[in-house]
């Protein structure tokens, strides 16, 4: 397959990325890597098979994208339905939604899902309040972070509470939180992993 790739032989590698995966489903690697090569690597071979960036139309090159990040989402369910740890899945998932279709919504869903996961990474969630975000749904962001904050360790550099609180005093300044609302991290009352 990787001999394949180096060759830049489309029909070649997407048939052997579905083999290697058939061979042996269980290295999580061969999923993502495969999911990858599907939405980022191919698309651009396609592109170039057609004359390249200045000959293919943008809407053209519009369609080979989201038809190789739709082969790359359905290579990450089928991986989910044989993989148990799904965490790096719902991640790459959240990636090829947001950076190859576009779609924040879908991919913030996919980052909370991630978080949702046992020993889901604190990056996702914050993620998922900055997509919230994007999509003007601020208040809901707010109230996600909120309850986010209380269950952060403060000794975690990956948890990144200030961060966390920084963002909270950002929403309350959008949103225009009076200061008798706004939230008090030292009276929020630890959650646990609930979100």
């Amino acid at each position: 397959m990787y001999a394949g790739w180096e060759q830049r032989d489309l029909p070649g590698t997407q048939t052997l990325l579905r083999a290697v995966v058939a061979v042996d489903p269980r290295p999580l690697y061969f999923w993502l890597n495969g999911a990858r090569i599907l939405a980022y690597d191919l698309p651009v071979w396609r592109i170039d098979a057609e004359g390249g960036y200045d000959a293919v139309s943008e809407t053209r090159r519009r369609v080979i994208e989201i038809e190789h990040a739709r082969l790359a989402l359905a290579q990450i369910a089928a991986a989910r339905r044989v993989q148990s740890d799904t965490i790096a899945l719902w991640i790459e998932q959240a990636h090829i939604e947001l950076n190859k279709l576009g779609d924040t919504a879908a991919a913030a869903a996919s980052y909370r899902r991630a978080w949702e996961e046992k020993g889901g990474p604190y990056y996702a969630a914050r993620i998922y309040a900055e997509l919230l975000k994007r999509d003007g749904r601020n208040s809901e962001a707010y109230a996600w972070l909120c309850a986010l904050y209380p269950q952060l360790p403060r000794d975690d550099e990956a948890a990144d509470a200030p961060l966390v609180l920084a963002r909270i005093r950002e929403l309350e300044r959008t949103l225009r939180v009076a200061p008798e609302k706004a939230f008090r991290p030292e009276l929020a009352a630890t959650l646990g992993r609930s979100l």
